[in-house]
């Protein structure tokens, strides 16, 4: 198997999370100051801003975090490294638990990956 660009991979890996958890935080840090009785100014345009801003990223998140799981199950499918009984509780993994699953993946199998030498065949006639 061909060496695998390791930079793409942790992208499609890590940027899905990083991406929800930006669409996250500005929700927990406006519900922290209106609760605390400071005054936010967030006017309407502000807050449409705001809902579109979280809107955004989590659409971005959610097709970056499909992309990211059919890249990753194809790479599954093809690297002969993983034994084949092991194939399928990757591939259930990474349908069941996407995000978890893609950085264990990442940094089990990929992040190692050095080029991949099949074992040699005996091919003489004694052994």
């Amino acid at each position: 198997m061909k060496k695998t660009n390791k930079t793409v991979y942790a992208l499609m890996a890590f940027g899905p999370i990083i991406l929800i958890i930006l669409a996250i935080v500005p929700i927990f840090l406006v519900a922290a100051a209106v609760d605390e009785g400071r005054n936010t100014n967030l006017d309407r345009d502000s807050g449409l801003f705001l809902v579109f801003f979280i809107i955004a990223m989590m659409v971005v998140g959610g097709i970056l975090s499909l992309v990211s799981m059919i890249m990753y199950i194809m790479h599954i499918a093809k690297n002969p490294r993983i034994p084949e009984d092991h194939r399928i509780a990757w591939i259930l993994g990474m349908v069941l638990a996407n995000g978890i699953t893609n950085i264990i993946y990442f940094f089990v199998y990929i992040a190692k990956e050095e080029e991949y030498i099949p074992p040699q065949q005996n091919t003489s006639q004694w052994g």
